[in-house]
């Protein structure tokens, strides 16, 4: 199943399938990029162009507000172009810390979901 969203600021789309035997829930698109991503309570996701030091930028800032990261996945489709990180971590992120996060670590694209 694919869902997509549009505001007058973004296009959103990600898609998602059942696998195994107990139709594990994953999230396998997001923004057209291939991931493989277990939905969990608390995620964050974020767009930004593929260059050294980026996750690093991402887990630095979390990590100092104690945002533990559970796990994490990275799309692209060529290097050095667009990618796409999706982060399943231990608690929610203030939106003042997506908007530091965007302008620290120069991302196009920071959104939290609680489910």
């Amino acid at each position: 199943i694919e869902v997509k969203g549009v505001s007058s600021e973004h296009e959103v789309s990600i898609a998602g399938t059942l696998i195994g035997k107990k139709k594990t829930p994953h999230f396998v698109k997001m923004f057209e990029y291939d991931i493989d991503m277990i939905p969990t309570k608390y995620m964050a996701f974020f767009r930004y162009e593929d260059k050294p030091g980026m996750i690093g930028k991402v887990g630095t800032i979390l990590g100092r507000e104690n945002i533990n990261i559970a796990s994490m996945q990275v799309g692209r489709k060529k290097i050095r172009g667009q990618a796409v990180m999706g982060v399943n971590i231990d608690g929610s992120i203030p939106d003042t810390l997506l908007e530091e996060i965007k302008d620290q670590a120069g991302i196009d694209y920071a959104h939290a979901i609680e489910l």
